[in-house]
This record gives structure tokens, C-alpha cells and sequence, in this order.
């Protein structure tokens, strides 16, 4: 096989001059092409060496790149029909094609679906031991939302299974302040376990104890948690980070202030296990909030029991508790074979996330383009059609089955394993969630997420929607979500690195973004963001290609105007001076510098952290037993 390099698909631009190989009926298993290194022989050959198994081949370069369309489990026959269709000079080729892919899995190069079934099923395998959860709701001046959805827990029940109950206030105005207080304290009357407060001065009083305790770490305390630092911004990463001190060792689930403490179960509930869907959640519209919850189906289940019931399991346990019946090679027909590579039986299940019924929760809509077939019919179907549905804001958004994928996405409730280094929050900015998801995989990248078939109600009291959404623009922008890509990146999947030392790699990667010129920064930040781009018009191509099969001129003409909008933004130098929230009478080069400068204390608080958890696990265990958080 090492001389075999001039392997070629014979490139005709005719009709097929043979026939189709006939089709084994027992031929089902799912294989995909994965994990090879390639090596350009310098001789018109290439190399291909598979990492896991040590086998190797030498083929052209045109059948290398033909292999990387083969990134999904499928059958073999399956891929063939797929190069054939994908790449114009293979068209009419389908029995030269089959037989080079029947060469690479003889080979050895391929990977089958049985294998990681094999691998992520193993009987026995020891069961994770679960730390305790403590519970964490997060608000800021929404004192309504917080009576709420406090009395929504009362009528829930099993709170006393949890170790602590937290209310973390981040409120700027000191009335929502007192007002959330003294609903903490009317709630504690009527709870079997009483919750705890963290306003403004209770997190200012852990503050000055960390610096106390660590002083050499006080810059870096400061930038995280320190909201006086932050005064004049949006802090929705510091409420996070001060959920992760707070629940140092245990398992934490947080809250936002505006959901209520039930489930709603999937309109259309599927059977099984489903890996590696991400961001692509299902979609079902409803024309009002009355008929929302004409057609809710609620469980019994409460979300906090039910982000309990995997946070911290091992892959193998949290597979059994999904589906009883396991997984086959079924369950992995068409999912990517990288994210399923890096799995194990023992990966930690560290992230826990649920679908929303109700608000999105998100202000854009350009997750609409990767909505999948059935939720676009949907869509088209609601009343009032496409623009009705942007605008109304009337959504079941989340999972017909239970999902196993890497990277964790926005969730209005949230199960984070903090017995577990877990990095901190970006204290600032929308898009702090994506950031820590990536830091996630960054240090423990065997580790999977949960995303439950059930949604959480989150219903806003203020008014949301009705903004013309479907002229918004389509094409995505700069912000921590660019940086989280920048990291994930350059993820090393290599096992047996320690997270910690993972960690600081990861604070030296900041801090040398910190520490480049003005110039080479901007290049880098616009090299991201022209990749998201690239990724967004790919999306919207495969849309528009399916679009006159659905009938609807409004779907094509949003995607066509989505084309337009994210093609323009590609063709347009990058201009960080649009980047949300950024002051207005900055130029790009004080922002530039602005930007380094925050990344090098973010790097250094990362460098940090681990020190500023420990020192925190004391803490808040003392406060806690001295009442300093009582209401």
C-alpha cells in the first residue's frame, strides 16, 4: 500500500462509462475517515497516518481531500453518493469512488460507529461519586421577576436535597436591592431551606477577605468580582463568577431571575440519545403567550432535581440514565466523528443545559439560519409566517432528545460542575457564556455536556420583540464569542494534561494576544470574524439550496438578504469601533489598547485562579456558618 500513491478517481467530465457496483443490502455499518495526520511526500504523494492506530497510507492528494467530505458516520456506500454529488469531477464515478473507499477502510483509516459505541458503553465501568448541589439564582433590578420565581420554587418542593440556596444580586439600584432582600427573607418563612443573599455589600465583604487572603492576587481579584471595577458596564459574567466561588467542591446550578422553577416537556419527544447537535436546537412557534400555554406539556420534574440527575457523571452513567437501552451505531448515523473522537466512558458530564419555552432569551435572530428542516416548516407554518414568528417571540426552543455534544450554549438555567476546575466568567459583555464554554473545553477537552430534552419557562416581564426582526442584520460581529473561537482553535485534544496546567497555558495564550502590536491584534481579530462569516455563508448556502422545495418567498428572500448582508461584511474591512457597547468617542487605536490591556488582566486573573478558589472555598464556608449571608 506505501507505493500506492497514484490512487486517482480518473477525473471524466462525461457520463459514466460504468455502472453503479451493486449494493450489499448487509452493508450497513457506519464508518467515517478521522484523526490522520497528513504529510505532503514532496513526490505528487501524500501520507495519511492515523493517530489512534498507528496504520498509515500513501494516496494522491486528490483522494486526501476527497476524504475530509467523509467527516460523518455514514455507510460506505453512503459517502460515495456523497463525494459524487459534492464534487463536480467525480460526478458519473461512483464505482471508482467505492472502490478507493473500500482501499482507505482496508487500510484502516476509517472509523467505525460500532467502535466508539464500544468504547463509550463498557460494562463495567466505576460510577462518578456526586458532589452535593448547591443552587444559585442571578438578578439584577428585576425584583419582580425574583418574587416570581421564587414562589415557582415553593410550589416545586425538593429544595431541602440541596446544600445551600443562594440569591446573587448584582442590582445597581440599592431599592431592587433591599426589595430582594426582604422576598429572600418572606420566602425563608415558607422554604424548608432557607436561602442565602449575596447583595452588593456581602460581595464586597468576600472581596476584601480574598484580597485579605491572597494579596498578591488582588489585581486579579479585583477584575473579576470587583463591582465598583465595573461600575459603568454590564457585568453578566462578574454574577457568574461569584456563583463559581460561592459553590467551590460542589456542583452548582444557576438561575436566571426571569424563569420559573418547572419543565416543559418537547412537542414532538423523540426516543433515545441523540450526539454532537450544538447550537442547532428545535424549534416549534406559537401565535401568543395563550396559546403557548394552550399547548404546554409540563412535567413533573423540577429543573433543578432534573440538572441534577447528570451534573458530574461519568459519559457512561449519564448514557444509561438517558436511554436504558444504550446506544448502536443507529444513534451515530450522520454525527461528526471528531467531537465523538475525543469522548471516553469516564469524559465528566461538567455542563448541564436546558431548552427555553417561552423567550429565546437572545436579542438576534440569525440562529434561524441553522435551524433544521422540520422547526423551518414550522416556522413558515405559524400564523403570520416568517416575519410573525421573528417578532412574537412565542418559542418551545431546545431538544426533542436528550443531546451529548462539547460545547456548551446559552441555557436560562445552567448545571456547572465546580467540584471540578472550572475557568471563571469574563466579568463584562454579552457573549460571556460562549467564552467560558470554549475556556471549558480548553481545560478538560475529553469532557462532554448534557443538553436535556426539556425546556425551562422564561418568560421576561418586560416586553421583548415586535422589532422588525427580519431586516436585522444577518452577519455576525466581534465580541467574546470572536475570542472564544480564537481559543477553541487552538484547543490541544492530547490526553493526560492536567487542567491546571492547562490553565495557564491557556493565561499565556491571553496574555500573548496582550502583548502583540496594535496592527497584528486587529489582523487576528479580523481573521476571526471573516471564519464566522465564512461559516454563516455557508450555512445560508445550504439553506437557499432547500429553500424553493419549502415554497416560501419570505424564507428566500431572508436568506438571499442574509447572503447579501454576511457576503458585504466579508468584502468590508473590519471595523472594531461597531463592537456592542464600545464608547463612542474611542478610536481604534485607544480601543485596540483598551482591548489588550484587558486581556493581559484577564490572563493574569486566569494565572490566579486557582489560588483565588481555594481561598474562596473557606471563605464563603465561614460566612456561611457565621450567618454573614443571612437575609
Amino acid at each position: 500500500m506505501a507505493d500506492n500513491y497514484n490512487i486517482s478517481y480518473s477525473y471524466q467530465t462525461g457520463p459514466a462509462t460504468t455502472p453503479a457496483p451493486a449494493v450489499n443490502p448487509a452493508d450497513n455499518e457506519l464508518i467515517t475517515f478521522t484523526n490522520c495526520e497528513r504529510v505532503d511526500l514532496g513526490n505528487g504523494g501524500v501520507l495519511l497516518l492515523n493517530r489512534d492506530n498507528g496504520k498509515q497510507m500513501t494516496i494522491s492528494p486528490e483522494v486526501a481531500t476527497a476524504l475530509t467530505y467523509c467527516n460523518t458516520f455514514k455507510t460506505l456506500q453512503e459517502h460515495a453518493n456523497t463525494l459524487i454529488s459534492t464534487i463536480p469531477q467525480l460526478q458519473g464515478q461512483l464505482e471508482d469512488v467505492t472502490k478507493v473507499l473500500n482501499m482507505v477502510k482496508d487500510a484502516g483509516l476509517m472509523l467505525s460507529a460500532q467502535s466508539i459505541c464500544d468504547r463509550l458503553s463498557p460494562d463495567p465501568i466505576p460510577a462518578a461519586e456526586l458532589a452535593p448541589t448547591r443552587v444559585c439564582i442571578i438578578t439584577c433590578d428585576r425584583p419582580a421577576a425574583v418574587e416570581r420565581l421564587l414562589d415557582s420554587m415553593l410550589r416545586a418542593g425538593s429544595l431541602s436535597r440541596h446544600d445551600e440556596l443562594l440569591l446573587v444580586d448584582d442590582s445597581r439600584d440599592p431599592a431592587n436591592g433591599e426589595q430582594n432582600r426582604e422576598l429572600i427573607a418572606k420566602f425563608n418563612l415558607s422554604s424548608p431551606k432557607n436561602m442565602h443573599y449575596v447583595g452588593a455589600a456581602e460581595q464586597h465583604k468576600l472581596l476584601q477577605q480574598l484580597i485579605a487572603a491572597i494579596p498578591e492576587h488582588e489585581a486579579a481579584i479585583r477584575f473579576l468580582i470587583d463591582r465598583e471595577r465595573w461600575a459603568q458596564q454590564k457585568s453578566y459574567g462578574l454574577a457568574r463568577t461569584m456563583c463559581l466561588l460561592l459553590s467551590v467542591d460542589y456542583r452548582c446550578i444557576v438561575l436566571d431571575d426571569d424563569v420559573l422553577c418547572s419543565t416543559v416537556m418537547p412537542p414532538n419527544r423523540g426516543d433515545g440519545i441523540t450526539f454532537g447537535k450544538g447550537s442547532n436546537r428545535e424549534l416549534a412557534c406559537y401565535a401568543s403567550e395563550h396559546e403557548l400555554f394552550q399547548n404546554a406539556q409540563f412535567s413533573d420534574t423540577d429543573p433543578l432535581s432534573g440538572h441534577a440527575q447528570c451534573l458530574g457523571m461519568n459519559l457512561s452513567q449519564a448514557i444509561t440514565q438517558l436511554d436504558a437501552g444504550g446506544i448502536n451505531q443507529t444513534t451515530l448515523h450522520n454525527t461528526g466523528a471528531t467531537m465523538l473522537d475525543t469522548l471516553q466512558a469516564d469524559s465528566p458530564i461538567l455542563v448541564t443545559q436546558c431548552g427555553s419555552w417561552g423567550d429565546p432569551g437572545t436579542t438576534g435572530t440569525n440562529w434561524f439560519i441553522g435551524l433544521d428542516p422540520k422547526s423551518i416548516v414550522r416556522v413558515l407554518a405559524a400564523p403570520g409566517g416568517l416575519p410573525g414568528t421573528l417578532d412574537n417571540r412565542h418559542y418551545w426552543l431546545g431538544r426533542n432528545n436528550p443531546d451529548i455534544s462539547k460545547m456548551a450554549v446559552m441555557s436560562q438555567v445552567t448545571g456547572l460542575d465546580n467540584s471540578q476546575l472550572l475557568p471563571p466568567y469574563f466579568p463584562i459583555f454579552r457573549g460571556e457564556d460562549y467564552l467560558f464554554a470554549s475556556m471549558v473545553v480548553c481545560l478538560h477537552p475529553s469532557a462532554a455536556v448534557v443538553d436535556y430534552n426539556w425546556c425551562v419557562p422564561h418568560l421576561p416581564l418586560e416586553q421583548r420583540g415586535g422589532r422588525n426582526a427580519a431586516r436585522e442584520p444577518i452577519a455576525a460581529q466581534i465580541g467574546l464569542a470572536s475570542c472564544a473561537r480564537y481559543l477553541t482553535d487552538r484547543t490541544d485534544f492530547e490526553m493526560g494534561v492536567a487542567p491546571e496546567t492547562r490553565l495557564q497555558k491557556l493565561a499565556l495564550q491571553l496574555q500573548e494576544l496582550s502583548q502583540r502590536k496594535a496592527g497584528s491584534l486587529l489582523a487576528t481579530l479580523r481573521n476571526g470574524l471573516a471564519l464566522e462569516h465564512a461559516d454563516q455563508l455557508r450555512q445560508l448556502s445550504q439553506q437557499l439550496q432547500q429553500a424553493p422545495e419549502l415554497g416560501s418567498q419570505d424564507w428566500e428572500t431572508y436568506l438571499q438578504r442574509g447572503v447579501e448582508n454576511v457576503s458585504g461584511a466579508l468584502q468590508t474591512p473590519t471595523n472594531v469601533l461597531d463592537i456592542p457597547g464600545v464608547p463612542a468617542q474611542l478610536t481604534e487605536e485607544e480601543l485596540l489598547m483598551k482591548f489588550k490591556t484587558v486581556m493581559g488582566e484577564f490572563s493574569t486573573a486566569l494565572a490566579a485562579w486557582p489560588a483565588i478558589r481555594e481561598a474562596a472555598a473557606t471563605i464563603t464556608g465561614t460566612m456561611l456558618e457565621c450567618g454573614d449571608l443571612a437575609p
